[in-house]
């Protein structure tokens, strides 16, 4: 089994009564496997492609999202991990942002959120089920694809002379209902 010393756990400030913890797997096995447990309710986590993760923190703005919907009862989404997902998107399609920020048979890497997991279970039983090596956190970098990211997010290179990647994706994710 995985080692859980590389979850990490964040508490949401807006949120005192939940946790957003992360994990990094690399050299997925099986995705067709974890894309119908996904489907079925079966993983109780967002999976999330690694390579348009640029930083945890892009990953932390999207899950605190995500809660603040749950806790308002305003999910766009059927389940709070899909809007974990759902958030990350600068798109208001839900599907594509699915699709997009989903795990899919071409990532080898993926990031796992898991919400209110308190006693660490659902992480656990996550690390079960990917048939792949847990990474540290700070490796995440390793798999990001900054080209990948400014597409999706739509950053060109003149924006970045300004500005820092994270910036421009945070600041995208944060206004995202104004915006569209």
């Amino acid at each position: 089994m995985a080692s859980c010393d590389h979850v990490r756990t964040f508490p949401v400030d807006l949120f005192p009564n939940s946790t957003i913890s992360i994990a990094l797997f690399d050299g997925i096995k099986n995705h067709d496997e974890l894309k119908k447990k996904i489907i079925s309710g079966k993983i109780d986590a967002a999976l999330l492609s690694a390579k348009k993760i640029c930083d945890i923190f892009q990953v932390l703005v999207a899950a605190t999202k995500a809660v603040g919907a749950k806790s308002n009862g305003k999910l766009k989404t059927r389940s709070i991990n899909s809007e974990v997902l759902f958030s990350l998107s600068p798109s208001n399609n839900i599907t594509e942002s699915l699709r997009t920020f989903g795990v899919s048979p071409s990532d080898s890497t993926v990031v796992a959120v898991t919400i209110d997991d308190f006693d660490g279970l659902k992480i656990q039983n996550v690390a079960q089920q990917i048939n792949a090596e847990m990474k540290p956190l700070d490796q995440l970098n390793r798999y990001t694809n900054e080209d990948i990211i400014k597409k999706v997010y739509k950053i060109s290179d003149a924006e970045l002379k300004h500005s820092k990647l994270l910036d421009s994706v945070a600041t995208r994710i944060a206004v995202k209902e104004f915006a569209t």
